[in-house]
């Protein structure tokens, strides 16, 4: 005999694992901040180890595999994302 209780597990295992479909490009936020000029080179590209062919320029509001979308930036220097 079937028990209900495995039963149910087996159920909300299968729910889970569901992929969910992507969510739509949320707009920019509207709080108040200073927006630096995009054409002005900022510190960090200044320094003596820094090679722009080393990263990736992502810009705020793109959406990456459109689900993804940068919303800010994370830390500073070495540790910046």
């Amino acid at each position: 005999m079937l028990n209900v209780r495995n039963l149910g597990r087996r159920l909300a295992g299968l729910v889970a694992s569901r992929p969910r479909p992507p969510s739509p490009p949320r707009p920019p936020s509207t709080a108040s901040f200073e927006t630096l000029d995009p054409s002005q080179r900022v510190e960090e590209e200044t320094l003596s180890w820094y090679n722009p062919q080393a990263f990736y320029p992502v810009r705020i509001g793109e959406v990456f595999h459109s689900r993804y979308q940068v919303v800010g930036k994370l830390g500073h220097e070495d540790i910046a994302t």
